[in-house]
């Protein structure tokens, strides 16, 4: 399950029996995903397939909805889909090109925010985050698992800008 609150962070949760692999993978995808789905959508836009980059935001967006379990991500979720539809529907191409290019600055620019909020946090005295649960899988350090994740997310944003303006 995932929930988003108004104040921009968020939570995730695994139900059943635990399996490690699975929770590492939920764990790395919360700082990760948001810049490796951006890199993926600046690929696509330099590629010149703006209606497929849409498409994809909106499947994406369909998927994170059955999986959002409070009211306010629901609502975010479901009213950045029905603004995908709209402007796939009967928006100029221009307008469809401008909200996939926001769209996907939107998604480079989440990945290193979220990383910077999370090592504030750590260097705070905060021990409940996703990089200490992943140092309590492996046994490798949070803070290693937090610069892994600075790394990755400012790689993303470097290549993207690269394939936006190269």
């Amino acid at each position: 399950g995932v929930w988003l609150f108004s104040d921009t962070s968020g939570l995730t949760s695994t139900y059943g029996r635990r399996n490690r692999f699975a929770e590492f993978l939920m764990l790395a995808a919360g700082y990760t995903a948001s810049s490796g789905l951006g890199l993926g959508a600046a690929a696509l836009l330099n590629a010149g397939h703006i209606t497929a980059t849409l498409l994809l935001a909106l499947l994406a967006l369909a998927a994170l909805f059955l999986v959002t379990r409070n009211g306010f991500g629901k609502m975010i979720v479901a009213g950045t889909g029905t603004v995908v539809i709209l402007v796939l529907h009967s928006a100029s191409v221009g307008t469809q090109s401008a909200l996939a290019c926001f769209l996907t600055w939107f998604l480079l620019l989440a990945g290193p925010r979220s990383v910077l909020d999370l090592h504030r946090a750590h260097r705070k005295g905060a021990w409940s985050s996703d990089a200490d649960a992943m140092a309590e899988i492996t046994g490798i350090p949070a803070i290693i698992w937090i610069a892994g994740f600075g790394v990755f997310t400012v790689l993303c944003l470097f290549r993207g800008t690269y394939l936006f303006l190269g």
